[in-house]
Order: structure tokens, then sequence, then C-alpha cells
């Protein structure tokens, strides 16, 4: 498939990111950036997904929406089964 295809595409998938997960286009596009001058689909989800779990993970620390170390260690064998 041509190269509009995909970048079509990786609009899209951009678009449904940002506005699931309120990244900033300017975030992506230096993730985008960063890669390689050749590279996969599945490398343009990995670093879009990343970056979505670190800016989930900070809102939630925000909100305190965290489990304390010590409440860890209780949880810890049950999402490990």
């Amino acid at each position: 498939m041509g190269c509009f295809f995909y970048l079509s595409v990786l609009r899209n998938l951009v678009f449904k990111v940002v506005s699931l997960v309120m990244l900033t286009k300017e975030k992506i596009i230096e993730a985008i950036n960063k890669l390689p001058q050749n590279f996969s689909m599945d490398d343009v989800l990995d670093e879009l997904m990343l970056i979505q779990k670190i800016e989930t993970g900070l809102e939630q620390s925000e909100k305190r929406e965290v489990i304390q170390d010590q409440d860890l260690e209780k949880h810890l064998p049950e999402w490990l089964r």
C-alpha cells in the first residue's frame, strides 16, 4: 500500500488517541519525529501507547489515584496471578 494510505491511517489513529487521552499533538509529533526514517506501524503504535500510559499515570498521580507502597505488597500477589 502507498505512503498516503499509511499517513491517513496514522492521522486517524493520532486523532483517536488525542481525543481519548488528552495528549497534545506536539508530544505525538515529537515521538514520531524521533522514530527512524523507516519504521513500522507497530513502532508508531508502541510509541503512542507508551505516551498514553505515561500521561494516564501522571493524571492518576495528580488526582492521588495511586496505591501507597505499603498497600502495594498486599495487592501484588493478587495482580500477579
